[in-house]
């Protein structure tokens, strides 16, 4: 049965196992889940230099096997940039930026999809959406929204503007592009963007979120007001060597450190060859057969 909530928080509440396909993949929102990563802080707390690597990484996906990344609600989810996959929680500060015009959001990862990014040029934000695996957005909005920008730019861990870089989960199959990588830090300097806030980071990339948000410094973080992201944890989507789970461990420190809080812990099941994870994350107490989560931070009283 599909039932269509609104409101995730109304679906979940009623029990609905709510179900939707984004590019012939399966995203669930799972009541049980939910509910059970909101009681995470009756399971045991942990913190950084007291918990393996791979811990840390579980934690930041379910809340288990210790509670790392804190859980929290949100009252007022932004509904028409519930588009697809991705959502925010509206909070004063993303209310406030929208309303003195300073509202900056990041997309990075866009395919066959930009509905995200175009909703929130709807509501006045300067929107740049970033993908090197397309040639162009999979629509022309420059008419209607001349605050929404492309870019055939990549997230990366190093800022290389030639050469090959890896990639995965590509609508064509591509395991490789040649278009420019930037650090975020780069990324911003490239488009003048230094020292402003962030209002929205939306990652959706196929694992390039590990590399890229692992080298990313606190006095960036500091100035993201909330992230959208989907985390994946398949060792198809690079996060496939201890190294990998390494840097995935400092992503949920640094989400820890700088005081998010995570108010949305959706799952994605993925494709069948993405549902498979390194045994120290099942180890951890990840469960199998789940490729991806779909995570939504923010901080509390922002």
């Amino acid at each position: 049965m599909k039932h269509h909530c609104a409101l995730w928080e109304l679906c979940t509440a009623l029990g609905f196992l709510t179900v939707h396909a984004v590019q012939g993949i399966v995203v669930r929102h799972d009541a049980a889940l939910a509910s059970a990563y909101l009681t995470a802080p009756s399971a045991p707390s942990c913190s950084l230099g007291n918990v393996s690597d791979a811990s840390m990484v579980a934690s930041l996906a379910d809340g288990k096997p210790c509670n790392f990344i804190p859980a929290g609600n949100c009252d007022s989810p932004l509904a028409d940039a519930s588009i697809g996959e991705h959502g925010l929680c509206i909070t004063n500060e993303l209310k406030k930026a929208v309303s003195d015009k300073t509202c900056l959001v990041y997309g990075i990862g866009i395919a066959d999809s930009w509905e995200f990014e175009k909703a929130m040029a709807r509501h006045g934000c300067e929107v740049h959406a970033f993908d090197p695996t397309i040639a162009k957005p999979p629509t022309d909005e420059s008419k209607t929204l001349p605050n929404l920008h492309f870019h055939r730019w990549g997230l990366a861990g190093a800022t290389e503007r030639t050469g090959k870089h890896k990639v995965e989960g590509t609508l064509d199959g591509a395991k490789f592009t040649e278009q420019p990588m930037f650090r975020l830090e780069d990324m911003m300097k490239e488009l003048g963007h230094t020292g402003r806030r962030l209002t929205v980071l939306k990652i959706d990339c196929e694992g390039c979120e590990w590399n890229s948000l692992s080298v990313v410094p606190d006095e960036l973080w500091s100035r993201v007001g909330q992230m959208s992201l989907e985390l994946h944890f398949s060792d198809g989507l690079m996060l496939d060597s201890p190294a990998q789970v390494h840097k995935a461990a400092k992503v949920a420190a640094a989400i820890q450190r700088t005081g998010f809080t995570k108010w949305r812990p959706d799952i994605r099941e993925g494709w069948p060859w993405h549902r498979h994870l390194l045994p120290e994350l099942l180890n951890a107490g990840m469960p199998s057969g789940m490729c991806c989560r779909l995570g939504g931070f923010y901080r509390k009283g922002s």
